[in-house]
């Protein structure tokens, strides 16, 4: 007995490089998907991110050159410090001291979003700190 083939009405031929070829698309698909997703995390600029950090550790350098970390004056520390800040960031500023009360400037922190932070320590002839500073994209 002869076996029975599968045959199609334009071949066998045809079939099989329509099946590789619909594999191919979806191979295809699949390759632009993964690099469409990494060139948008790639654009997302990390740099910016450090340099707003070490831009804001500057600020607080500047405000300890100038003795107004040292005053604990929340109202003299706010004028001083927020013109420092680019527009389109939004800032939060504890500033603990040893002996004095704590001061708090800013807004609240937002919830999904990069936050810059960082510590600058610092020290008068009676008194030592420490500025916790924490700054992000307005939305």
């Amino acid at each position: 007995m002869k076996a029975q083939h599968w045959t199609l009405f334009s071949g066998n031929k045809g079939f099989v490089f329509t099946l590789d070829m619909v594999i191919a698309i979806f191979v295809l698909l699949f390759i632009a998907t993964i690099t469409a997703f990494n060139v948008s995390q790639a654009n997302e600029d990390k740099l910016v991110n450090v340099q707003l950090t070490a831009y804001m550790n500057g600020a607080l350098t500047i405000l300890d050159e100038k003795g107004i970390l040292q005053t604990g004056n929340s109202t003299l520390i706010s004028n001083a410090f927020t013109p420092m800040i680019p527009a389109a960031y939004d800032f939060r500023l504890q500033i603990v001291y040893k002996q004095s009360p704590t001061v708090i400037l800013g807004n609240e922190i937002p919830k999904g979003t990069f936050i810059g932070t960082g510590k600058y320590y610092f020290a008068s002839q009676t008194d030592l700190g420490v500025a916790k500073f924490f700054v992000w994209r307005k939305a």
